[in-house]
This record gives C-alpha cells, structure tokens and sequence, in this order.
C-alpha cells in the first residue's frame, strides 16, 4: 500500500492508494484504485486452469496465473512477459523498502489445480502496475491469484 502496509489484494478498496512504478522515471508513485476487478469461471472467457509459484533470489514469492505479465528485463530492455513465458534465471524487478532492484527467478513452479478465483487491480491513472508480494506486474486483464 501507498502508506508502506501490506495487504492481500482481495482485501483493497477502491479508492486507497498503492504503490505503482513508473518506468520511464524509474521511480516509486502513488497510484489509486478505481475497482478490485474479481473473476470466476462464470465471469471470465479466458479463466486461468492453474497457477505458477514465482519466487525471486531474494525470498519474494508470488502465486500468478500463466497468463499475468510480470516487468522483466529482456535483450536489455525492460518489458511485460507473460509468467508461463518466463524462465529461471530472468531477471524480475522487486520493490526492497524505497529502492528496485532486479532479481533472477529462483524458482518457477506450475500447479494444475483448479482456481475458484483472481484478482486484479484497475487503477485510475498512472503506471498500469503494481507491486504483487513484492514483484512488478501489469494490471492488465490476465490474472494472478491474491
């Protein structure tokens, strides 16, 4: 949170504040929330079946569907890649108290088990990202699990 607390993602209102990153600046922003966005199966033409475990050499862990892009760094250049695209060894950028840092992924592990539902923060302006247990995502359409 924008106040340096944590809280899951289910548990965020509209309207509080969160930590975003603007990449052109390579800084920290305030960004708010418009709508904690939940989909089910019922509700989602593209459901995730599964989810992956990410974690980063520095302990940050993340559960994330396959199809949530994460910032990462490719041929020196700093793009959005899908986490089921992702590999161990790519660098992800993390959020250590007031500094980013990029980590390698120590860890990426599948898990086909059945979602009953994600969660995803659509923010009224600013970066379109945020920081999930740590690690920079897109808050696109395609979804992780709080």
């Amino acid at each position: 949170m924008a106040d340096g607390s944590a809280k899951n993602i289910e548990d965020i209102e509209e309207g509080e504040y969160i930590i975003s990153f603007n990449e052109e600046k390579q800084e920290f922003v305030q960004s708010r929330v418009g709508k904690l966005l939940i989909h089910t199966k019922e509700n989602t033409e593209d459901f995730a079946e599964g989810y992956f475990i990410l974690e980063a050499e520095n302990g940050y862990l993340v559960e994330v569907t396959g199809n949530h892009p994460m910032y990462t760094i490719r041929d020196g250049k700093g793009e959005y890649i899908r986490v089921d695209e992702l590999s161990v060894g790519d660098l992800v950028l993390v959020k250590q108290q007031d500094k980013s840092n990029l980590v390698k992924i120590s860890s990426l592990v599948y898990y086909e088990e059945e979602l009953e539902v994600v969660y995803n923060l659509e923010l009224e302006k600013g970066p379109h990202n945020y920081f999930a247990e740590g690690i920079l995502a897109h808050n696109v359409k395609a979804l992780g699990p709080g």
